[in-house]
């Protein structure tokens, strides 16, 4: 039965006539090829997990009869299965735990466990509606009033709530740090220092060749350690990111960054670093706030004239625009030719350190524009603001946690809040044109690359 199938099913499982479709899914759950099996449970816990009490009872009596035939039918086989009255069990409903009468089967003196049993009293469902709950600002001890009624519950309490939590919060992690990343062709990872709580978080964030935006994995601690990265950097590539395919890596220019992804992924990493941050860190090393009305007019050719480099076509052409502006900075000293009045003047200091800065990584910066890569599709991939965007709300939503036990549970929450804004991403505008472009210039490189290394094995 094709998943589509499956879904409407589980959507409508109100009406009657969808219950025996259901029972008979889950019957054949053990017939499934595995991959299919894993989202045909999927479907069906969450459609329990929305359903009412009664009509699972009514789906649990259907099994029953599949296994044991009609009530008080007689048996031929003494060995079939046979009703064995029944247990008192719980199962989660709209979010808490329901009292539920379980009928009992055997057969050969052992019991018979029924699917649709074992598949309402999967607790992962309810994790994640506590999850989804508390992210978006429900506490532990309020969980409790947002329940509706429903017949026969058991409510549940804070410490349920919160180990639940943890439950669907450690889940979250795993999903994020062991997803399978062999199923897509990825042209660019992002990788970024978020500062979540007041402890540093790295994130990376990957791009598919069909423009789509996934999260790749988060490990705590900072750019600046190159053992950290490494380690994370390692774990994609256990998960498949493949060594062996060229690919962008966009990064905020710590030194730890590049050494711990030319370590892991040698010449096939093209590094580009963050054009934002060094933007940031040249006006950093000039004391100008960006919002400061006293160098609108400053802020504004400096900008001009910076944006103008990542969109000339050729490398020569953005090298020789860049060495304008550093021309153009030298003669804001106090003492040079300047636009700027007595009081917004440069120091000399402030200059030298605003020119070092500069120049500091400076050909990492035109990694596109070297790899041939067209203007008009670098604009996602020469800033590290795609993941940035991705984690923006995360601190805002934090804040309301005020006793932080232990760092892993930092990476808990961060790795909750994470997930839920992918299921939002939108694809890259302009849907696979530019990444499929991208992934061309890339593969020209690496046939490139293959040719010279052959050049000199020769």
């Amino acid at each position: 039965m094709p998943n589509s199938k499956v879904k409407e099913i589980c959507k409508n499982m109100q009406p009657r006539k969808f219950t025996h479709e259901m029972a008979q899914m889950i019957r054949d759950l053990d017939e499934t090829p595995e991959k299919r099996r894993e989202a045909i449970t999927a479907e069906l816990q969450q459609a329990f997990a929305e359903a009412s009490a009664s009509q699972i009872e009514e789906l649990c009596a259907l099994e029953v009869e599949h296994l044991c035939g009609a009530p008080h039918s007689r048996k031929k086989d003494p060995h079939a299965p046979r009703r064995g009255g029944s247990d008192a069990v719980t199962i989660p409903v709209a979010g808490q735990r329901v009292a539920f009468k379980k009928a009992r089967v055997k057969q050969a003196n052992r019991e018979v466990p029924l699917k649709t049993v074992e598949l309402a009293k999967s607790t992962e469902i309810i994790s994640n509606m506590i999850m989804k709950k508390m992210i978006n600002g429900m506490s532990c001890r309020k969980y409790q009033k947002s329940l509706q009624d429903v017949a026969g519950s058991l409510g549940l309490s804070a410490a349920t709530v919160s180990r639940r939590f943890q439950e669907g919060s450690t889940n979250a992690v795993a999903q994020m740090n062991e997803r399978d990343l062999t199923e897509d062709d990825y042209i660019a990872v992002f990788l970024d220092t978020v500062y979540f709580a007041g402890h540093a978080l790295v994130f990376a964030l990957g791009v598919t060749v069909e423009g789509e935006k996934k999260w790749l994995g988060i490990v705590e601690g900072e750019t600046e350690n190159t053992e950290v990265v490494k380690t994370l950097l390692e774990n994609l590539s256990q998960r498949g990111l493949d060594k062996e395919k060229h690919r962008l890596y966009i990064v905020d220019g710590a030194p730890a960054l590049k050494k711990a992804i030319k370590e892991v992924f040698a010449d096939k990493a093209h590094i580009q670093r963050c054009t934002l941050h060094k933007k940031r860190n040249v006006l950093k090393a000039l004391e100008v706030d960006a919002k400061d009305p006293q160098y609108e007019d400053f802020l504004k050719k400096f900008s001009g004239m910076w944006y103008s480099v990542f969109r000339c076509e050729s490398l020569q052409k953005a090298q020789e625009k860049m060495d304008k502006i550093e021309i153009w900075l030298s003669e804001q000293k106090s003492s040079g030719e300047q636009e700027l009045s007595e009081e917004q003047k440069f120091s000399e200091e402030k200059i030298e350190k605003a020119l070092s800065s500069l120049k500091e990584g400076r050909d990492e910066m035109f990694t596109l524009v070297e790899l041939g890569i067209p203007p008009f599709c670098r604009k996602y991939f020469l800033t590290t603001n795609l993941l940035e965007n991705g984690v923006s709300d995360m601190r805002d939503r934090s804040r309301r946690v005020k006793n932080w036990q232990g760092e892993n549970q930092r990476v808990r929450w961060a790795a909750c809040m994470g997930l839920e804004a992918e299921e939002n991403f939108s694809p890259i505008k302009g849907g696979s044109m530019i990444p499929q472009a991208i992934r061309e210039h890339l593969d020209a490189r690496a046939k490139q690359h293959d040719r010279r290394a052959c050049e000199a094995a020769a």
